[in-house]
């Protein structure tokens, strides 16, 4: 996938980095330029992040599938792809997201004890 994307992707992205130095006074262009680039990456996201069965999930997470199961029954856990009936996959990128919403630094954070049920 990646050799049929790679050169005309190759050529946008330096036409546009370009466009960028030749207008480095606007600043809002820049903005642009980042979601434009963002979404060809994205369109490249199968070819450069491989998917991950669910036991290469848990390893990356360091967890269970059975753990993995749990979340994805509840809605708690990262996003996942079903690829047919039985087989879930995912993607490093979107294991990466979700570790970095539940970051907490300290204890005392919001959100980060469970409430008891009453």
């Amino acid at each position: 996938m990646l050799e049929r994307y790679g050169d005309q992707w190759q050529y946008e992205v330096s036409v546009m980095l370009w466009d960028f130095v030749m207008h480095l006074n606007t600043p809002p262009y820049f903005d642009d330029l980042v979601s434009q680039v963002k979404e060809r990456l994205s369109l490249l996201q199968p070819a450069i992040d491989p998917p991950m069965v669910e036991k290469e999930a848990a390893a990356f997470l360091n967890s269970s599938c059975r753990t993995l199961q749990r979340w994805r029954q509840t809605g708690e856990g990262p996003a996942y792809h079903r690829v047919g009936k039985r087989r879930v996959v995912y993607y490093r990128a979107d294991l990466i997201t979700w570790l970095e919403r539940r970051r907490h630094v300290s204890t005392s954070a919001e959100g980060y004890r469970r409430k008891r049920a009453a």
